[in-house]
C-alpha cells in the first residue's frame, strides 16, 4: 500500500512540473502580446522596413531563431531603448509584466535546451579525487592517493568507472569525502614555527670543487676553464658533474617557495648559447635532469641574470617537490645549470647563482 502511494505521489509531481512548464509558455504569450500590439507593431510589423517583424515571430522558444529574436527584444526593452524616447511610452506596469514573463520563459527555454546536451553530474573517482587533492593542496601524489582510498570504490559499469548513471552520491559518500578532506588538510598544513628566510649564494670563483678540477691531472680535468669572474664549461655533460648545487653543499630539504637566479654570459661563442636550468636528484656521481625550470639565450658578451621563474614550490613529502607551474621535481633536489650549445663554438661561462 505504501509503495502504491509513493508511485502516485511521483506521478503527481511529474504532472505538476510538466503542467507548470506549459502554463509558463502560455503566460509568456498572454503577458507579452498586448504590449507588442499596442507599442511595437507600428514600427516592427509587416508594413515596416525594419529587420525585425514581430508579426512573423512566433512564441515557440524551442526554435533557435525565435529564441534569438525574443532575446533581443528583451535586451532592448530592459535597457529602455524600445520604444524610442520620441514614441508614445506604454504603461510601465505593462512593461514590467512583459519583462518578467519574458525573462522567466527565456531562462526556462535555455535551461531545457542545455539539459539535452549535457551529461549528468557525477562524483569524482578515487583516482581523480587524489589528483585533485595533489593539484589544489600541493601534497605528494602518493599521499593524495592514499587519502583518496577512504572513499568507497567506484561502481563497475562494463569496465568503466566514470559512467555518471552509476556514480551516484549517498550519505556514506558525503561522510567519506569529509573524512578525506580532513586527512588531506592534515597532510598539507604544517603546524609549528615559520621557518626563517634564508639566502644561499654559490660563488663558483671560490668553489673548492671547481678549483680542484681546473688544476689536476685525472680524467675530469680540462672540462672547465677558470676566469676572473667564473668558470667556462665546454661540454654540456660536464654540467651534470660540476655545475649543480649539491656539489656546493646545497640541496632543498624543506618544503617552501624558492627563488633562483643565475649569472652567466657566453665565452668565445660565435653563435648564441642556450643556458638551461634543471632540477633533479643526484643518486650517483652525476645529477639527473628531472625537470626543466627555464631557458635563456645568451647573446654577445653581455652578462645576463637568469630567472627561470619567480618561485617554485616544494611539497611536504619524501619523494617529490612541485613547482607552482606544475613542474615536478624531487625532494632533496639539486639545481643544475646545463649548457645546450647550438654548435661546437658555443661556450658558456657561469659566475654563480643564488
Amino acid at each position: 500500500m505504501t509503495l502504491r502511494r509513493s508511485r502516485v505521489g511521483c506521478l503527481l509531481l511529474a504532472a505538476s512540473v510538466w503542467g507548470g512548464g506549459m502554463a509558463s509558455a502560455q503566460s509568456f504569450e498572454s503577458d507579452v502580446a498586448p504590449l507588442v500590439e499596442t507599442s511595437c507593431l507600428q514600427c516592427h510589423g509587416a508594413r515596416t522596413v525594419t529587420p525585425l517583424n514581430l508579426e512573423r515571430v512566433g512564441y515557440d522558444l524551442t526554435d533557435p531563431e525565435t529564441f534569438q529574436a525574443w532575446e533581443k527584444v528583451y535586451e532592448r526593452l530592459e535597457r529602455g531603448e524600445m520604444p524610442p524616447a520620441s514614441a508614445r511610452q506604454p504603461d510601465r506596469s505593462a512593461v514590467e509584466t512583459a519583462l518578467g514573463s519574458l525573462q522567466q520563459s527565456l531562462v526556462e527555454a535555455n535551461v531545457a535546451a542545455r539539459g539535452e546536451q549535457r551529461t549528468p553530474l557525477r562524483r569524482l573517482t578515487r583516482l581523480e579525487y587524489g589528483y585533485t587533492l595533489a593539484d589544489l593542496l600541493f601534497i605528494d601524489e602518493a599521499v593524495a592517493s592514499e587519502v583518496a582510498q577512504v572513499l568507497p570504490a567506484e561502481a563497475d559499469s562494463g569496465g568503466f568507472d566514470t559512467t555518471a548513471v552509476t556514480q551516484s552520491m549517498s550519505p556514506l559518500h558525503v561522510q567519506s569525502y569529509l573524512t578525506a578532506a580532513d586527512r588531506a588538510l592534515d597532510a598539507a598544513l604544517v603546524i609549528g614555527a615559520k621557518p626563517e628566510l634564508q639566502q644561499v649564494h654559490i660563488d663558483y670563483v671560490n668553489s673548492p670543487g671547481l678549483n680542484l678540477l681546473e688544476d689536476c691531472d685525472f680524467l675530469a680535468c680540462g672540462a672547465i676553464l677558470k676566469q676572473d669572474d667564473g668558470f667556462a664549461t665546454f661540454t654540456p655533460i660536464s654540467s651534470t658533474f660540476m655545475f649543480h648545487s649539491m656539489a656546493e653543499q646545497f640541496f632543498v630539504t624543506y618544503p617552501g617557495r624558492y627563488r633562483v637566479t643565475v649569472d652567466a654570459y657566453p665565452y668565445n661563442a660565435k653563435t648564441p648559447v642556450n643556458l638551461t636550468m634543471y632540477s633533479g636528484s643526484k643518486p650517483g656521481s652525476a645529477a639527473s635532469l628531472d625537470a626543466l625550470l627555464g631557458e635563456l639565450e645568451l647573446v654577445g658578451d653581455e652578462k645576463r641574470d637568469f630567472k627561470p621563474r619567480d618561485t617554485f614550490f616544494c611539497v611536504r613529502a619524501t619523494s617529490s617537490c612541485q613547482v607552482l607551474q606544475r613542474t615536478i621535481i624531487p625532494l632533496k633536489i639539486t639545481l643544475v645549470a646545463i649548457l645546450c650549445r647550438r654548435n661546437t663554438s658555443g661556450i658558456m661561462s657561469v659566475k654563480g647563482w643564488s
